[in-house]
């Protein structure tokens, strides 16, 4: 992710996240984890944004069944397939997504935005949104060790 950063008036994401002082060098960053920076990655406009970018990439591959979907937005994400349990548990995540969506009309053309599925299947891209919302909040792909 790239972004403009200014040493006066830093990224706000970025300070959530304990991003070092520009103005000074530093060895080490600090880390913590705080009830904020889960918000932020759950409901922020980048989060968001990036949600329903890989969910516009899942529906471009033209994937056929949850199966496939999960474990193309699974490698995407964190470039490992799926073990068979978090398979099983995201399928059903997005299936759950899918029936949700599908009756409350109002809330998936929210959460899809401006995803624009080949068959017009809004409650379908909010359900791949959440999905790939979930994958990329899991600690493997907000951790690096």
């Amino acid at each position: 992710m790239y972004t403009f950063f200014r040493r006066s008036v830093p990224y706000p994401d970025l300070m959530l996240f304990d991003c070092p002082d520009a103005s000074v060098g530093t060895v080490q960053r600090g880390v913590s984890n705080t009830p904020l920076q889960a918000l932020t990655l759950l409901n922020g406009e980048t989060a968001v944004e990036a949600d329903r970018e890989l969910a516009r990439r899942a529906l471009a591959e033209g994937l056929a069944s949850n199966g496939e979907t999960v474990r193309w937005l699974f490698r995407a994400c964190l470039t490992r397939p799926p073990t068979a349990m978090e398979a099983d548990r995201l399928s059903r995540l997005l299936q759950t997504n899918r029936q949700w969506y599908a009756s409350h009309a109002e809330d998936a053309q929210a959460m899809a935005a401006d995803i624009v599925a080949d068959r017009g299947d809004t409650a379908n891209a909010a359900a791949l949104a959440a999905t790939a919302s979930a994958i990329m909040n899991l600690d493997e792909f907000i951790t690096r060790e």
